[in-house]
C-alpha cells in the first residue's frame, strides 16, 4: 500500500482513512474474545491470560493509532515519499480502433 505523494500530512491521513475500520473492527473482535474469558471462574485464567492480553491489545491499538501515524507525520524524510503522484484528472474513454464507431469493422 502506498499513498499518494505529497506532504506528511496528507500520507497519513489518507493511510488512516483506509486502515482505520480495519484495525477498529480487529479490536473490537479480539476484545470481545478476551471478554469471554473474564467470564471464567477459575482465577488462573484472569490473572496469567487475560489481564496481559487485554494490556497488550490496548496499548498495541493506541500505538498503531495514535503514536505511529503521529511520529510519521513529524518526520521529514522524503524516502518515506514512495508512492503514484496524485491523479491529474478522470480516466480518458477508449476509443474504437476501426469501422464505424461502434468497434464493428465493415466489410
Amino acid at each position: 500500500m502506498t499513498a499518494p505523494k505529497g506532504t506528511a500530512g496528507r500520507r497519513v491521513e489518507h493511510t488512516m482513512e483506509l486502515l482505520s475500520l480495519p484495525m477498529g473492527c480487529g479490536f473490537l473482535a479480539s476484545a470481545v474474545g478476551l471478554l469471554c474469558m473474564l467470564s471464567s471462574e477459575v482465577q488462573m485464567v484472569r490473572r496469567v491470560f487475560f489481564v496481559p492480553l487485554i494490556t497488550v491489545q490496548v496499548v498495541t491499538f493506541f500505538l498503531g493509532t495514535c503514536s505511529l501515524p503521529s511520529l510519521l507525520y513529524m518526520v521529514p524524510c522524503h524516502c518515506l515519499s514512495v508512492g503514484p503522484d496524485e491523479p491529474a484528472g478522470p480516466p480518458e474513454k477508449d476509443t474504437p480502433d476501426a469501422g464505424n464507431g461502434t468497434g464493428d469493422i465493415l466489410l
